[in-house]
């Protein structure tokens, strides 16, 4: 419930963007999204650069911005400034119906089992110690020795036999 959540603001914020940049001319190039807008824009560098704000730049006249769970609605109107366009309050979601999750998710044990990001990691822990790897089987068995060519190993070999 608690990601739903998360992905249900994420995307009333990015909605709440993109409806607020087509009130001011903006054209969205996709009609559908989630948590990432792209529409054509020119002269937004400059200003996005002395904000601090990180865009992705196609170089070909589109510009693409993405949201997340950090995003405040203060950060719509900041983005928004850049662009010289305010906040519209009527917003239209963008996904369709068809679109949405009808099941269930999350519901193995695990997933409520860890009420903190540290014990979750230490339970991903375990399991990535149960796979097997180079560095957890070939590698401690002595594969240094291998690099050697079959001269050299008989060498030692003679060298040892020689010794007791």
């Amino acid at each position: 419930k608690v990601l739903k959540n998360i992905g249900k603001r994420i995307h009333f914020l990015t909605s709440l963007l993109a409806s607020s940049l087509e009130k001011h001319g903006y054209k969205m190039i996709h009609e559908t999204f989630f948590d990432t807008i792209c529409f054509k824009a020119h002269d937004w560098e400059s200003k996005a650069k002395e904000s601090k704000l990180n865009f992705r730049n196609f170089e070909d006249g589109r510009v693409g911005i993405s949201l997340d769970e950090t995003t405040t609605l203060e950060d719509i109107k900041k983005i928004l400034g850049i662009f010289n366009a305010s906040l519209d309050q009527s917003h239209q979601d963008k996904l369709p119906n068809d679109l949405l999750r009808s099941t269930s998710y999350l519901e193995h044990p695990v997933f409520n089992s860890y009420q903190s990001e540290t014990k979750m990691l230490r339970y991903i822990h375990t399991l990535e110690s149960k796979d097997l790897s180079l560095n957890t089987s070939m590698i401690p068995l002595g594969s240094c020795t291998m690099k050697l060519n079959s001269t050299q190993r008989n060498n030692i070999k003679h060298l040892v036999f020689s010794i007791f």
